[in-house]
């Protein structure tokens, strides 16, 4: 596949995942270059897929540390994620460099 010369991220996400797709080619004719699901959820943290039920009715301050575990490892999660998502698309010959929109 040629490169692009430009080409569009979008990210949809949802409980604790998100769709994401990376789009190149030109307004009228767009190719998808990538489409996935991105895991922002660890399974070994209960209650980290729905965090607002999980933490319902705890004392304030247990809520925060709990919710900080959450932010901490969603964070480290949807990094990975993105890294792992750029180097397939690179693999499938997508030029890329992250432009953050407003």
């Amino acid at each position: 596949m040629k490169p692009s010369a430009a080409g569009v991220l979008g990210i949809a996400p949802h409980s604790g995942w998100a769709a994401a797709v990376l789009l190149a080619g030109t307004p009228a004719e767009p190719r998808v270059i990538l489409r996935e699901r991105l895991e922002l959820s660890d399974a070994r943290l209960p209650g980290s897929k729905q965090p607002y039920h999980e933490l319902a009715g705890l004392p304030l301050a247990q809520a925060q540390t709990q919710l900080a575990r959450f932010c901490t490892s969603a964070g480290g999660l949807a990094e990975g994620a993105l890294r792992a998502l750029l180097e397939r698309a690179q693999a499938a010959g997508a030029r890329h460099r992250l432009v953050p929109q407003a």
